[in-house]
């Protein structure tokens, strides 16, 4: 599926499955406002389950089914974000907390879909983070490292998955279905 933007340019509609992290909206979505452009494009402060996802124009009931299905039999979790890492000197991003609960929720995914790969490379390559910058100048990035290392550790709960689709343009991501985990 394409979309026109602002400039006419066309841009890929992707999809995403992500957790929503409502408990660190007020900690850290004024850094993701200012240093992650997925915020401006409308991308909540989450995790991510898959990404990329499959292509929207693939996004019937049947998909949809499966996947409530999937995580309606996934219990809902708590965790919490414990510390604030690095990938290289180009993302600052937050840790949570068994990270293993997360990685399942992937690997049951993928077991379903199994061409799909995390972030186009291999499983496991990348680990559960919250992203909190991408590629904004060095000094940024460690100026919200620094102002989000004391707030830490911000506990959290997994209690539903997202299913957002979206592109390049401001606002352009939006909610297409919610699956809520099954009892914590």
């Amino acid at each position: 599926m394409k979309v026109a933007t602002r400039d006419d340019a066309s841009t890929e509609v992707e999809s995403s499955l992500i957790v929503p992290v409502h408990e660190a909206v007020v900690d850290v979505e004024p850094w993701r406002q200012r240093l992650d452009p997925f915020s401006a494009r409308g991308m909540m402060t989450h995790i991510t389950v898959e990404y990329p996802f499959l292509p929207p124009s693939q996004l019937d009931a049947a998909v949809t089914g499966d996947l409530r299905s999937m995580f309606e039999s996934e219990p809902g979790f708590t965790f919490e974000l414990t510390s604030v890492r690095w990938f290289e000197e180009r993302v600052v991003w937050l840790a949570p907390e068994p990270d293993v609960l997360f990685r399942h929720l992937t690997a049951t995914v993928m077991g379903r879909w199994p061409h799909l790969r995390p972030y186009g490379g291999p499983p496991g390559l990348v680990p559960p983070h919250l992203t909190v910058g991408v590629s904004e100048p060095l000094e940024r990035l460690q100026e919200a490292a620094t102002a989000l290392g004391p707030v830490l550790p911000i506990a959290c709960s997994a209690r539903e998955v997202w299913l957002m689709t979206g592109h390049s343009a401001p606002g352009s991501w939006t909610i297409e279905e919610r699956f809520d985990l099954g009892a914590m």
